[in-house]
Parts: C-alpha cells; sequence; structure tokens
C-alpha cells in the first residue's frame, strides 16, 4: 500500500485529504461544459450560417479586457429565443477555456433586426471561438469557429474595435452605465449591426472608445468614396469633435442620390498629449430596395 502511494505521488494520506477527493469525485460540472467538452460530431437538420462578431474593450476604472460576442439571429427565424453557447480556447495550453453559457446572452428584437449579445472579461492572448445557436423549436442551428486575439492592456492611446451601429444613445441616467450588461458601453446603448452594409436613406452610425488618452481629445471624422479608378475621394469636409470623455459617436445621413458603392471613413484622434492615432474603416451603401 506504501509503496502504492508513494508511486501515484498522493501528497497527503489523511481523512481530510480523503474527504476532499471524494468531494472532487463527485462534483457534476455544468451541462453546457459537458455538451462543448464531449461532442465531437455535431449534426443537425437544417443547418444554417452563422454571423459572429468579437468586439473588444477595456473597462476604464481598472483596464479589464472584455470581449463582446455579437450573434445576428435574423436567419433563425423563430419566436422562441434559441440556445447559444459560445466557447474560447486558449492557445496556450496553461490558460482557461473560458464557456459563456446561454443564460449570459440577451436577445435585441427591431424590423430587420434580431440581434443576441454576451460578454465576459477575457485575459489576452489568442484564442479559438465556437458559437453554437440551436433552435429545437424550428429544428434549426448554426455553428461558428473562427480565431480571435485580445490585446494587451493599452499602455498608450489606442482606439476599441469600430463598430457600425443601428442605433446609439446614451443612457438616460449615470446609473445605468455598465460595461457588463449587454448592449451597452459605459454610458452609451449601442446596437451593433451584424455587418457594414446600409441601404439608401439609412444613417451610418460608427462608435468606438479611446484607451489611454489624456483628455480633451480631438476626433477628425473624414468621409471618402471609392472611384472606379480605385481612388479614395474625400466627400465634404471632415467632421470635427472635441470632447472630454473616451466613447466617440459619428454618424452621417444618406439618401437616394448618393451613389451605392463602396464608402470609408478616416478617423484621427489626438489627445491633450498630442498623441495621435488613426484607423479607417469601410462600409458599403447598397440600393434602397436591395434585399
Amino acid at each position: 500500500y506504501d509503496q502504492f502511494m508513494d508511486l501515484v505521488g498522493t501528497p497527503s494520506r489523511s481523512e481530510l485529504s480523503v474527504m476532499l477527493d471524494l468531494g472532487r469525485m463527485q462534483e457534476v460540472p455544468p451541462a453546457d461544459q459537458v455538451l462543448l467538452e464531449t461532442v465531437e460530431t455535431m449534426e443537425a437538420y437544417h443547418t444554417l450560417p452563422l454571423n459572429v462578431n468579437l468586439d473588444r474593450y477595456y473597462r476604464p476604472d481598472d483596464g479589464q479586457p472584455i470581449a463582446v460576442i455579437r450573434v445576428d439571429l435574423l436567419q433563425i427565424n423563430t419566436p422562441e429565443k434559441p440556445a447559444i453557447v459560445a466557447r474560447l480556447v486558449p492557445s496556450n495550453p496553461e490558460a482557461e477555456t473560458r464557456v459563456l453559457g446561454e443564460d449570459s446572452f440577451k436577445v435585441f428584437k427591431g424590423t430587420d433586426y434580431r440581434m443576441a449579445q454576451g460578454r465576459l472579461e477575457l485575459d489576452p492572448g489568442d484564442y479559438t471561438m465556437t458559437v453554437v445557436v440551436a433552435d429545437p423549436v424550428a429544428v434549426q442551428t448554426g455553428i461558428h469557429t473562427s480565431d480571435v486575439e485580445m490585446p494587451d492592456v493599452p499602455k498608450t492611446i489606442r482606439l476599441s474595435d469600430a463598430v457600425w451601429a443601428v442605433d446609439v444613445e446614451p443612457v438616460a441616467y449615470k446609473s445605468l452605465a455598465s460595461y457588463d450588461e449587454p448592449f451597452h458601453v459605459g454610458p452609451f446603448r449601442v446596437l451593433p449591426k451584424p455587418d457594414s452594409t446600409y441601404k439608401q436613406g439609412d444613417v451610418v452610425m460608427l462608435f468606438f472608445e479611446v484607451y489611454g488618452a489624456g483628455y480633451p481629445l480631438r476626433a477628425t471624422f473624414q468621409l471618402e468614396g471609392l472611384e472606379e479608378s480605385g481612388d479614395w475621394v474625400p466627400l465634404g469636409q471632415p467632421s470635427v469633435l472635441e470632447q472630454g470623455a473616451a466613447e466617440l459617436a459619428w454618424e452621417v445621413p444618406t439618401n437616394e442620390r448618393w451613389p451605392a458603392g463602396d464608402y470609408r471613413v478616416r478617423v484621427e484622434v489626438t489627445d491633450a498629449e498630442d498623441r495621435l492615432v488613426t484607423t479607417q474603416v469601410e462600409f458599403r451603401l447598397a440600393l434602397a430596395d436591395a434585399s
């Protein structure tokens, strides 16, 4: 017996140690963990493509990285809320696999809009993200897998992921500001688009945050259009915004006279210490009657 205990390397043979081991053996893992870690093959009737995006933010008070997972549910056409589970497996074998259960996702419905969003604190690193959406009522499923990265906490001025949105509005009270509630980014409620395509007559909206900056900020937004020659041409004068907050939102209304095609917005942000950060993001304008 003593030789066996030495071989397995048991640190202690006390009654307390044995009781702790027996307790761990009787623990029941969560259902979503059992599902994602044991199922090797997934088969479903009427499997649909799944449009999933990951937005990265940092909580301003402690710099904690936050991953926001948004899932387009417009093709999952059912009045019931489908079951949504997300799993993020780190490339570092010593890091912890993170699972976001279906109770963590919230669904927002609107005209031609049905989006689910969940979020979690995520340490910097590389991950493989798998999202499964199952709707037993309509017998439909969707599966998405992609590689994602959570960058290190910003040490100098940096922009968050730019988000094309269908609506951006400040919350009614400061107490409602949150980085933990779905569809909220600090003092704003942000309804993101599932893609970067707008229709003629839509209001184009862009939202992002600035990190590691000194205030006030000066942000310049220049709208450009893509010509047939392949050149980007400035459209009108740039918009300039000066403010003392990290959240920046920009919008421009379109109409049927806007040519359908590719556009982009060049953004330059300068802080109080004259540090500059830039980005450019593209969107497409489709005909008003396009599906």
